[in-house]
């Protein structure tokens, strides 16, 4: 065979099956469904830490405050009563409760008889309520911890059109 034939045969044969290819979408499969699986959910987000004042708050109740009114509505992950260690814990599902990575955490602070389960119990006196007006304690957005007053501090410097940096050194110069 000339090499010139030879040549123009495997030209031919590469156009052939380059066209054979195009001709079947490339894929080699004869499925047409080009559906793939949908990605897995996020997974479930847990928020948790402790809620303070003097001493750890016992019958504290925790949320993700998602229309930012001070209060644990219906809908807004919230966590149980915190316990002697003041601690809490809030788990939510990120693709089901929109707006929750900007939402801050609020504490609520509630007076009340000392022996009942709603009322704020300092671990410093625990023989007495907390308080004696109902409170709210804040936590920027973004992460669990500890809430406190100090972090009340600096949700109200984030408020006010801080940055996060920005309202944690006003606190800290503040306290000096």
């Amino acid at each position: 065979m000339k090499p010139r034939t030879r040549s123009l045969l495997i030209h031919a044969f590469a156009a052939t099956a380059a066209l054979s290819m195009a001709a079947c979408g490339g894929s080699g499969d004869d499925n047409d469904d080009d559906s793939s699986p949908p990605p897995p959910p996020p997974p479930p987000v847990t928020l948790s830490g402790e809620v303070a004042r003097i001493g750890p708050l016992q019958n504290v109740v925790v949320c993700l405050d998602l229309n930012a009114n001070d209060a644990c509505d219906d809908g807004e992950p919230t966590s149980a009563a915190t316990g002697a260690d003041g601690r809490y814990s809030l788990t939510y599902d990120p693709s089901a409760v929109p707006g929750a990575a900007s939402a801050r955490l609020i504490a609520l602070v509630k007076t009340g008889d000392p022996a009942a389960a709603t009322t704020a119990i300092d671990s410093a006196t625990p023989a007495v309520a907390a308080t004696d007006a109902d409170y709210v304690m804040h936590r920027p957005a973004g992460s669990g911890g500890a809430i406190n007053p100090l972090t009340t501090l600096v949700q109200a410097g984030v408020a006010a059109g801080m940055t996060d940096a920005a309202a944690r050194a006003n606190v800290a110069l503040q306290l000096a």
